[in-house]
């Protein structure tokens, strides 16, 4: 009975653990499509070229359960600000603080923007038009930018997204991802990157074809500490009932 006792609550540590935690979300927006051109990067193996397939991937982490519009009124926003070269003002409207990083995937290799001087998303829908017969409008600006001390650019890149039509790419939710198609018509967007500077670096235009969105909870460390605690007491139960079945075993004499 003791045993059953033991593993009952190590399951519900383990689960009150796995409940995510609502405070802290990771975003990551993702851009796919082809490579547009090329310039630069002499010596660097596996160079892509033109109409290669790539990933890009915006990550960040910040204490808000949605990203989006929010809904309501004629238009919203919503924007991201990390980065050593801005001071932003905590208390301003729809703004959340948090480290923005991209990863570039091309032929195999990822190219890194850290995003260390500057990382921002500004997500805007517009709907004033609405009213009197409009569709409205909705974009997206992304940019992960990275300088030397001397303020000399190291890396850097940007993406744009934009619809004709408001609330196109949605709210985003821990329950709700957002999937776009990049059409070129009514919903078209832009990506290029640089690495290094112009004598002795890569720089590069993209053409997305998807854009999509997805917002997933972060457990906090406690919500660890639960889960780990748990397995444990589990793990003990199980060891112990092994030991016992083992000692109730008639013996070889």
């Amino acid at each position: 009975m003791k045993l059953r006792y033991l593993a009952v609550a190590g399951l519900a540590l383990t689960m009150a653990g796995a409940v995510p935690a609502r405070a802290a979300v990771h975003l990551t927006m993702t851009f796919r499509g082809t490579v547009g051109q090329i310039d630069g990067g002499g010596g660097i193996r596996g160079l892509p070229s033109a109409g290669d397939a790539y990933t890009l991937v915006y990550s960040a982490d910040f204490s808000k359960g949605l990203f989006g519009g929010g809904g309501g009124g004629f238009g919203s926003s919503t924007f991201l600000l990390g980065g050593s070269s801005e001071t932003p003002d905590p208390s301003a409207p729809n703004l959340l603080i948090s480290p923005i990083t991209a990863t570039l995937y091309i032929n195999g290799h990822s190219l890194s923007f850290p995003g260390a001087y500057l990382g921002s998303v500004t997500y805007v829908q517009n709907s004033s038009d609405v009213p009197s017969g409009g569709k409205g409008q909705s974009w997206a600006n992304f940019t992960a930018e990275d300088r030397a001390p001397d303020g000399s650019p190291l890396a850097s890149i940007t993406s744009a997204v934009n619809s004709d039509t408001f609330h196109t790419f949605g709210d985003v939710s821990v329950e709700q991802p957002v999937a776009v198609a990049i059409d070129g018509a009514h919903i078209t967007a832009s990506s290029a990157f640089s690495i290094g500077n112009a004598t002795a670096g890569l720089s590069g235009v993209l053409k997305p074809t998807s854009y999509s969105a997805v917002l997933s909870a972060v457990p906090e460390p406690s919500s660890w500490m639960q889960m780990i605690m748990g397995a444990g007491l589990i793990g003990a139960a199980l060891r112990r009932r092994r030991n016992l079945r083992g000692s109730a075993l008639p013996r070889m004499t």
